[in-house]
């Protein structure tokens, strides 16, 4: 998977199966977030080998608009 944005240059893009972690990551998707929505976050169980994903129905702003369930999800 190769990240790309407006404006980089080539020598900025980062192969990110180089950059793959063993350590625990929890992952919220804020499944209504028009910004960041839930496509751009597939396969990326391929580079966190201990990642628990969970969801909440929101926007962007998951931490103000379900604090109750991220806290939940964060405290297991």
């Amino acid at each position: 998977m190769l990240v790309s944005y407006p404006g980089a240059e080539f020598k900025d893009e980062l192969r990110l199966e180089d950059k793959a972690t063993n350590l625990p990551v929890l992952f919220i998707q804020a499944t209504k977030d028009t910004a960041l929505p839930p496509a751009l976050s597939e396969g990326i169980e391929g580079l966190c080998s201990k990642m628990e994903r969970e969801s909440v129905a929101t926007s962007h702003w998951a931490l103000w608009e379900a604090l109750e369930q991220v806290n939940k999800f964060i405290s297991k």
